[in-house]
């Protein structure tokens, strides 16, 4: 279970802490003195040409930071750093000391020094300096950050021994450093901001700390080095540590459906896999629209069973930021008796002919999701084992393009055979699927993922019992919903970090988009109505959850029938304020895919 959180009034005085003067922090604190600015405009003090960032966009970090330099050639002067660059190097000085660290304290580390860099390029505390010109006159510098403990230890540059005058690269970021980077790169830490109604990014800082359980000095805005240390002894994955420290903080993920190359902006693509024919189509999203992408044939599939789409690849270290973090399509394939899994590799601009190994005697159904909370989307193949009663096999990403042998991973009612709905899904956002289903009667149940840890009370490894297997735990029922003629698709459209149920419901004047909001005590709320609209048929629609707009909230995707051919649009979530949560309408394209309800989208 998760440990108690400290009393409301605790997180406030330290949020007050975090934001006002402090004394000077501790080498890999992060959490530094904050100076409130003099003026409320730079540009009243700061020189043209030298103002901060103010960076606007909370879903995509900046390409640079303003950092004023306290060592090295250009010493006391004022630096524009790439960010990616920054973050290594601080990153390398405040993380990677000492021994070998157990995962995912690199991620943590990278997601939290990112975060911090982030906040204040947007948020400008009045830093500035004045540099003497050779005529006499002065500039006024700007910045957002200090290389020193007040910020972050930012160092590049040390002086060469063996050339006194000379600088060499200092504290180059490791190839562990790179790919924890890499893996955390698209993600965000949000808080909800009542007076705003609405989440906004926030400061996360850091500290060395005590020799704490895991968790334990969770202060909601700062992680604790020692105890962080402790997760990693337990064998905590990423975000069952984010939740620790943060709750209740959102984790967002702005890249999960970025198949194709689009300059760094992680718009979602809808994909469309034709059974029998092994066509397969991309749509690019755009700001308001898809429009015409990439087409091509996998040779040889056999039957298709099912499909979905997750990046199955690790990080390369050594690799572009984009290398190897595109979302894969995982394809679940029948030849006579024998199932195959088959992963065709996102290459940016389409798809690798996919490259296939046996997959568990029987498999009827694919559900991909990420089961072990590794960063990696792991392929489910649920079967029937008696009447009425399913289990689910679980073959782990091995992080090289495949996948590890299947587990068994859960055995319960399901009847594959009737209207069942199941997928996999993160509905309690410890970073490891669980299983989402639905009977014919209209009941919602879902078996959670077990907690790698159930125990965090004492320092040091997981006590015998709390240890948590590689399972599923039974199901329990969530709702009940006697709603006849609906389709669903699993995805957050409320942008804190739980997946959520979308359904397209048949209404007597067209359809209905419906949202069952997963709750934090491990409910669906009240189905509440996201969009609707009386010139869509019900039969002539297959739907697919997506984040198009990279903004974090799943949107909803239709391909729709247009005559002999489809159309698709999405509906773009926009989230909830003093009004609940809604989607709105985009462009539809019209495409020359041939129509079929048997289309499979991904």
């Amino acid at each position: 279970m998760p440990q108690q959180r400290r009393a409301a009034w605790a997180l406030i005085a330290s949020l007050l802490a975090t934001m006002s003067f402090a004394a000077p922090a501790f080498a890999g604190d992060g959490g530094g003195p904050v100076d409130k600015p003099l003026v409320d405009d730079p540009t009243e003090v700061c020189a043209p040409g030298h103002l901060p960032t103010r960076w606007m966009d909370e879903l995509r970090p900046p390409p640079t930071v303003r950092v004023l330099r306290s060592k090295g050639p250009t010493n006391g002067d004022v630096d524009v750093v790439p960010l990616w660059d920054y973050v290594g190097r601080v990153v390398r000085a405040e993380y990677s000391s000492g021994g070998t660290k157990p995962y995912p304290w690199m991620h943590v580390g990278a997601l939290t020094v990112k975060q911090y860099a982030w906040y204040y390029s947007m948020n400008w505390r009045g830093g500035r300096v004045h540099k003497a010109n050779p005529d006499g006159s002065t500039t006024t510098k700007c910045y957002d950050l200090k290389d020193t403990t007040a910020d972050q230890i930012y160092t590049d540059l040390k002086a060469d021994p063996a050339n006194p005058g000379q600088w060499i690269e200092a504290n180059a970021p490791t190839p562990a450093n790179l790919k924890a980077m890499r893996e955390t790169w698209h993600l965000t830490l949000r808080k909800w901001q009542a007076d705003k109604n609405k989440s906004r990014i926030y400061l996360t800082g850091y500290r060395s700390g005590k020799q704490f359980p895991c968790g334990a000095d969770s202060t909601g805005f700062k992680i604790y080095q020692k105890s962080l240390r402790d997760c990693g002894t337990k064998n905590l994955n990423f975000e069952e540590v984010l939740r620790e420290y943060f709750e209740p903080g959102l984790i967002v993920d702005t890249r999960g459906d970025d198949v194709l190359s689009d300059g760094n902006a992680w718009l979602g693509d809808l994909g469309v896999l034709t059974p029998g024919t092994g066509q397969w189509r991309l749509f690019k999203g755009s700001a308001d629209s898809f429009t015409a992408g990439p087409t091509g044939t996998f040779a040889g599939l056999g039957q298709v069973l099912g499909q979905g789409a997750g990046n199955v690849d690790s990080a390369n270290p050594n690799g572009s930021n984009n290398e190897k973090l595109f979302a894969d399509l995982v394809i679940l394939t029948a030849s006579g008796n024998n199932r195959s899994v088959a992963v065709a590799h996102a290459t940016g601009d389409g798809f690798a002919q996919p490259t296939s190994q046996a997959a568990p005697s029987g498999a009827e159904r694919l559900v991909v999701g990420d089961f072990d909370g590794d960063l990696l989307a792991d392929a489910g193949f649920l079967s029937t084992v008696s009447p009425g009663n399913s289990k689910l096999s679980v073959m782990p990403a091995d992080g090289a393009g495949g996948f590890n042998g299947a587990v068994d991973w859960w055995t319960g009612a399901l009847d594959l055979s009737a209207t069942d709905f199941a997928s996999a899904a993160d509905t309690n956002g410890d970073g490891m699927a669980d299983l989402v289903m639905r009977n014919a009667a209209g009941i919602y149940s879902v078996a959670l993922s077990s907690a790698s840890c159930s125990d965090l009370t004492a320092w040091g490894a997981c006590p015998a019992g709390a240890v948590g297997p590689n399972s599923l735990a039974a199901a329990t029922q969530w709702l009940s919903w006697a709603q006849a003629d609906v389709k669903h698709v699993v995805g957050d459209f409320d942008r804190d970090g739980r997946d959520d149920l979308i359904v397209v419901v048949k209404d007597a004047n067209g359809v209905k988009v419906m949202g069952l909001r997963t709750k934090t005590e491990g409910t669906f709320a009240a189905p509440q109505q996201l969009w609707a609209s009386a010139s869509v048929a019900f039969a002539d629609v297959v739907p697919m959850a997506l984040n198009v707009n990279a903004d974090g909230m799943a949107d909803l995707a239709l391909v729709t029938k247009n005559g002999s051919l489809s159309k698709v649009q999405w509906l773009r979530t926009n989230e909830r304020t003093t009004v609940p949560a809604s989607m709105t309408a985009t462009t539809p394209f019209d495409s020359s895919l041939a129509w079929s309800a048997g289309n499979r989208p991904f």
